[in-house]
């Protein structure tokens, strides 16, 4: 062989291999690039999704504030549940089932239209005066009964607190009284109404109202 040639094969040879060297670098060069992005992509995505950690204060403050949230609903619930009906006023409600019986109330639509004919000042009944409001008080409450039928029975006229055993409330509600007639005499008997407005206003302590 030439000299020449041989010259030219080995330098042809030695440009090779440092090409062939430089190109096994940088492909491994390349793979360590891939290698490090894959592990920080993973790396990166397992802190995306790690769970974030809240303060031991903030957490407290979650829960209380869902606490009281809950326990708002809940009043809210129950209170439009017990809520009146509509159109109805409470206090119009309670006012009228509290109201107490009266001694004015019983003057006015009993004992003066009905019983204040005979008792009276000159009157068949005029052992019991019965002319005005406050006479006719005085001649109730706690007063033993007088006159020709009751006189001797040892009856009181209204025993504050009891009306079973107020001689008023007898001769009006029952047939046949411890002693005279029932009430109104020669009358129509009370309604039950107002039966029950006298029993109600002796039992509640026959006041001077």
């Amino acid at each position: 062989m030439a000299p020449g040639t041989e010259h030219g094969v080995a330098g042809t040879a030695s440009v090779d291999t440092g090409a062939l060297t430089a190109a096994v670098r940088l492909q491994d060069e390349a793979r360590s690039c891939r290698s490090r992005d894959a592990t920080d992509f993973v790396s990166q995505s397992t802190e995306e999704r790690a769970p974030v950690s809240l303060p031991p204060s903030f957490r407290s403050k979650a829960f209380a504030g869902g606490f009281f949230a809950l326990c708002t609903l809940c009043s809210l619930a129950c209170s439009s549940g017990s809520s009146t009906p509509s159109g109805t006023d409470p206090g119009s409600v309670s006012d009228s089932a509290a109201a107490p019986a009266t001694f004015a109330e019983v003057y006015s639509t009993i004992l003066q239209p009905t019983c204040s004919v005979c008792h009276t000042p000159g009157g068949i009944g005029s052992f019991q005066d019965f002319s005005s409001q406050s006479s006719a008080y005085t001649a109730l409450v706690g007063v033993k009964a007088s006159g020709p039928s009751c006189g001797s029975s040892g009856e009181t006229r209204v025993v504050a607190g009891n009306a079973s055993q107020s001689l008023l409330f007898q001769k009006v509600s029952e047939a046949n009284p411890p002693c005279g007639a029932p009430m109104p005499l020669g009358g129509p008997p009370l309604s039950s109404a107002q039966t029950t407005l006298v029993e109600d206003w002796i039992n509640a302590g026959a006041l001077n109202d």
